[in-house]
């Protein structure tokens, strides 16, 4: 299978998803299987664990979110995501770890109190699965307005 016609492929999978939850399980699932497959083809005896853990969700989630940056992004580099100068996205203070772009800014010279995780956000970009994100902080927000929604979301995402 080519690159495009996976990028394809997988995009069409997630369309299929009305739920930021429901597609985050199901990845989850997915790569559940995977685990074990690539276990059987070793020969290695690997207990999989039934069911679904929180680890195994934030894991499906990094994956996801992996692949909608390089499908939207992926002609800023081959390999692992790199923002190079003059690009659109140097100016918001883009980072890359574990292939999955952050957008710092300002915060690198934050204090030390304030956690890791606040610091960066997650760059999402115009795609199915950021609907899914907002829609799903919106319903975890009480349904409030726009700038409630907006707020809740920067805690994470950008």
């Amino acid at each position: 299978m080519k690159r495009d016609s996976q990028n394809e492929f997988t995009n069409d999978f997630l369309r299929r998803f009305s739920s930021w939850v429901g597609l985050r399980k199901r990845v989850a699932v997915w790569l559940k299987v995977k685990q074990w497959l690539m276990a059987n083809v070793k020969g290695l005896e690997k207990d999989v664990m039934i069911g679904i853990s929180v680890r195994d969700l934030k894991e499906a989630e990094l994956e996801i979110l992996r692949h909608v940056q390089r499908s939207q992004f992926g002609e800023l580099s081959d390999g692992p995501l790199e923002v190079k100068r003059g690009h659109p996205l140097y100016r918001l203070g883009v980072v890359c770890e574990q292939g999955i772009l952050y957008v710092v800014g300002r915060h690198n010279d934050t204090p030390a109190f304030i956690p890791e995780n606040t610091k960066r956000q997650v760059l999402l970009p115009k795609h199915h699965v950021t609907e899914l994100i907002v829609r799903h902080i919106h319903g975890l927000t009480g349904h409030a307005g726009r700038e409630t929604t907006l707020a809740s979301l920067r805690v994470k995402y950008w």
